[in-house]
């Protein structure tokens, strides 16, 4: 982490991790390589947070999808993939309409959680990168 500020590594990653967690497979990569581009901000280390979050977004989509369908009011999805197929060969336009709704619950669900993961994971690796920034300085001076 030589020659990145905290601060600007502590950004990569946070943006990394919320971004990273976003609900809908295959976006969260070329969100942050634009984002991480424009905020001039560690390309290497966004990406290396983006790929370890892979695992943990799968096991948010549920939730996220439960925090939307609150926030809407909405009934719970419930996924059947038996009952899912035979929905989607007798109505293909409808099934897609409520996976459509599913997928917003999703997005709605991320976008109200992402504020408190953003603020966690800055807060938390701005922590870690300067204990181990002292370490590396207490270190290399005892030398």
């Amino acid at each position: 982490m030589q020659g990145i500020s905290q601060r600007d590594c502590a950004q990569a990653i946070a943006l990394a991790i919320t971004i990273g967690l976003f609900p809908i497979i295959g976006f969260s990569t070329l969100i942050i390589t634009a984002i991480v581009y424009f905020r001039g901000l560690n390309q290497p280390i966004a990406q290396l947070f983006n790929w370890i979050c892979g695992p943990i977004k799968l096991a948010l989509i549920i939730p996220f999808i439960r925090v939307g369908e609150y926030l809407f009011g909405a009934d719970r999805f419930v996924l059947n993939l038996g009952e899912l197929s035979r929905q989607f060969y007798e109505n293909s336009w409808a099934t897609l309409s409520e996976f459509a709704w599913t997928f917003l619950h999703a997005i709605v669900g991320w976008v109200f959680c992402a504020p408190i993961i953003y603020l966690v994971v800055y807060t938390i690796s701005k922590s870690v990168i300067f204990r181990l920034r002292h370490e590396v300085t207490h270190k290399t001076d005892n030398s």
